[in-house]
């Protein structure tokens, strides 16, 4: 099939702005092989740019080769991570990636300015 995962990520991020405290889970059983306004360099700017205003990404695959190619490259190996592509991967990567996204909200609530929304 299709995937437009560059001009999925990249549309997201614009859309949602200048939005703070902003978690991004990228979950993907795909490469990348079908985008037309975003590629890897212009997704990766933006990726760098949020992640320098305080947001969080976090990309999960279902194939190895996907994290390295994408996930890796685009948001740092820290962030990403591989999952079987049946009920039970997704059940499992869903509380890891739950455990991830709460404590770094946790962490931001104890270091946001008050008036942040």
């Amino acid at each position: 099939g299709s995937t437009a995962l560059y001009d999925a990520i990249g549309r997201t991020i614009e859309d949602l702005g200048n939005k703070k405290n902003v978690v991004m889970c990228i979950v993907t059983d795909g490469g990348e092989n079908a985008s037309h306004d975003y590629n890897f360099s212009r997704v990766k700017s933006l990726i760098d740019e949020k992640t320098s205003a305080g947001w969080k990404f976090e990309f999960l695959a279902s194939d190895v080769k996907e994290v390295w190619e994408a996930g890796h490259n685009l948001v740092g190996a820290v962030n990403t991570s591989v999952f079987k592509a049946n009920a039970a991967g997704y059940v499992s990567r869903g509380a890891t990636m739950t455990a991830s996204v709460t404590e770094y909200m946790d962490s931001r609530e104890n270091n946001k300015p008050h008036d942040s929304k």
